[in-house]
């Protein structure tokens, strides 16, 4: 990347980051973050923003699972309950199956 595009690069960072957060702690809050943030050797801001974001994404990603699973939940009970007619390939291949001598009655 020349010189050029890493500075466009940099400005439109720079553009995009326009909105503030303001939070209030107490000294042992901060001192805490600041330590944390010295481990990680991140700013204060870097680090407050690095892991506020990271536990975002973790719980949406938390969220959309419990979601899709409640969602799968309730088409599985579906089909159990009220399960589609079988289709041409599934009989044949149930027949195929069945001349096989698979199946015991």
């Amino acid at each position: 990347m020349c010189k050029q595009q890493a500075y466009k690069f940099s400005m439109s960072i720079a553009e995009q980051k326009s909105e503030r957060i303001a939070a209030r702690v107490t000294p042992d809050q901060k001192a805490l973050l600041i330590a944390a943030a010295n481990m990680r050797g991140r700013s204060l801001t870097e680090f407050i923003i690095e892991t506020a974001q990271q536990e975002a994404r973790d719980i949406m990603n938390e969220e959309r699972l419990i979601r899709l699973s409640v969602e799968n939940q309730q088409r599985l009970v579906e089909a159990l309950l009220n399960p589609p007619k079988p289709n041409a390939v599934l009989i044949s291949a149930a027949r195929a199956y069945d001349e096989k001598g698979v199946i015991s009655r």
